[in-house]
């Protein structure tokens, strides 16, 4: 329940600045569309926290680094050349490797899924290269709500931990003791 909690006060807050915020962008006249990637946000913060604060911090970090360097390397590619197969063959790479390494190397799966989402932006608008920035912003966003929202009802890992780690001692003695 609290990390249900956590998670609900977390995607609350996401989609109650990105409207604010784009309200006050468009009443000083400002020409941007906030709205169009704020689930971004909201999906970082689903995939992001954990119902453990250590797990949530680790995750967090794990996709920010994904994610810079996910979009370094897209800047790159888009910079370097204009050549659709080799987007193309770049896009299925990454799809592949994005989904397949989620649960071996989640910080290599960031950057293989952020590589996979920039090319499809790209493939939908080849000139529009402010999605990179979009979601870099949006991540950003994102992990700071998560961890800032792990504090509220938090759980604490070392306060389970010793007694976990004494049953845990005393099942392997008696294993020990049963196989000699």
């Amino acid at each position: 329940f609290r990390y249900a909690l956590r998670v609900s006060i977390a995607t609350l807050l996401a989609m109650t600045a990105t409207t604010v915020l784009s309200l006050v962008l468009d009443m000083e006249g400002v020409k941007a569309d906030l709205t169009g990637h704020s689930y971004w946000i909201i999906l970082t913060i689903i995939i992001v926290m954990k119902p453990g604060f250590a797990l949530t911090r680790q995750r967090n970090g794990w996709r920010l680094t994904g994610t810079l360097i996910g979009c370094g390397l897209g800047m790159i590619l888009f910079n370097v050349t204009q050549n659709p197969d080799i987007y193309f063959a770049a896009l299925v790479i990454t799809s592949v490797l994005g989904y397949s390494l989620v649960q071996v190397n989640y910080m290599l799966a960031a950057i293989f899924n952020t590589l996979f989402v920039l090319m499809v932006f790209h493939f939908l608008t080849p000139s529009a290269n402010f999605v990179v920035g979009e979601r870099l912003v949006d991540t950003v966003i994102g992990c700071g709500l998560a961890l800032l929202c792990s504090y509220i009802f938090h759980w604490w890992e070392y306060s389970v931990m010793r007694p976990l780690s004494q049953a845990a001692k005393a099942a392997n003695q008696e294993y020990l003791k049963t196989g000699l």
